[in-house]
């Protein structure tokens, strides 16, 4: 086995087709482009991409040719799996164009070749099994107002290809991208519904991000709870706040709007988690508003007595309006 190289990018790049959640096909929930083969069946077997298994996290990505060229990732020409990735995820927005990244794999290894499953239970529309070429322990799934890093399709960067193996200045920039994401707010709302401008700096987005986790845990610590930060973990809250027996599960937003006037969006899975019966009781959502010089940081908590989320100190509320989504299609009339 010959080394091409002593020093090789630790990240890949894959394209699949466009989804929310990518834990299997359902009615709100469908693959957009991704390919002819997506085009031809209406589903790929990326749709199980991020959906949690008790073997961690499965990708399938579909190769040009004979599958990932690992020698690009290892320096060994017949290396047939590469260790230790930062696997990127990329799809094109269905309405505004340009591939952007979707989530991402941490600790990952790709495989050369196609695996065939055994045991997941991760049955395609036709019966068969999905495929995967990456799996991974951690994951970091991006929700849809959150996708705004654009990877350009043309020479020198991705290009054409569903397979992309990044120079040190590419890998650079989406690793220093995945370090400093967690959870990007929606424009919030003026007072009388109409949206303020969306926060367009993306170093001062990613700065604001930052500060609301570090108010947040600040918040905490000093009602004597240890901090547990699992952001990158997929599982639908940001913190766990844990004292004695009790474990708060905290989702955090980070805004740059003024307090009262907020509006912040959650992911599927984090309302799907703060909604349902088992977690709510303990589960919080932390919105901090971040100003230059100043943090206010409201945590809301659901009350049964109302059915509503109420803040701590129960002088607001949150108005929760479910967002949904449908595919459309063009049909010409003869």
């Amino acid at each position: 086995m010959a080394s091409k190289s002593a020093s090789k990018p630790r990240v890949l790049v894959c394209r699949v087709a466009w989804m929310r959640e990518y834990k299997g096909q359902s009615a709100t929930d469908v693959p957009h482009g991704g390919g002819a083969y997506v085009q031809e069946h209406g589903w790929g077997h990326e749709m199980f991409n991020f959906r949690r298994e008790k073997e961690g996290y499965f990708g399938f990505v579909q190769p040009r040719g004979v599958g990932i060229n690992i020698a690009r990732l290892t320096g060994v020409e017949d290396a047939t799996e590469a260790n230790g990735l930062t696997v990127f995820w990329v799809a094109t927005h269905p309405t505004e164009g340009n591939a952007r990244v979707v989530g991402w794999y941490k600790r990952a290894t790709a495989y050369a070749e196609g695996q065939e499953p055994i045991g997941l239970g991760r049955k395609l529309p036709d019966g068969r099994q999905a495929w995967f070429y990456v799996r991974a322990p951690k994951v970091r799934l991006l929700g849809l107002a959150e996708r705004d890093f654009v990877v350009p399709r043309t020479k020198g960067a991705m290009g054409q290809s569903n397979v992309w193996y990044p120079d040190d200045a590419w890998s650079s920039k989406l690793t220093a991208y995945a370090r400093g994401a967690t959870t990007i707010p929606a424009p919030p709302k003026s007072a009388k519904g109409s949206y303020v401008p969306h926060q367009q700096d993306t170093a001062r987005r990613l700065e604001i991000e930052r500060a609301a986790m570090e108010a947040t845990r600040v918040h905490y610590a000093a009602l004597h709870y240890a901090v547990k930060d699992v952001s990158d973990d997929n599982v639908g809250w940001d913190l766990e706040c844990r004292k004695g027996p009790v474990i708060l599960r905290v989702e955090v937003k980070g805004t740059s709007a003024t307090w009262p006037v907020v509006c912040v969006e959650v992911t599927p899975n984090e309302y799907a988690k703060m909604t349902a019966p088992e977690l709510r009781e303990l589960y919080r959502l932390s919105i901090v508003c971040v100003a230059r010089n100043s943090r206010t940081v409201v945590v809301f908590s659901w009350s049964h007595k109302t059915a509503r989320w109420i803040s701590e100190t129960g002088a607001a509320a949150l108005t929760v309006k479910p967002l949904i989504a449908a595919r459309l299609e063009v049909t010409m009339d003869e």
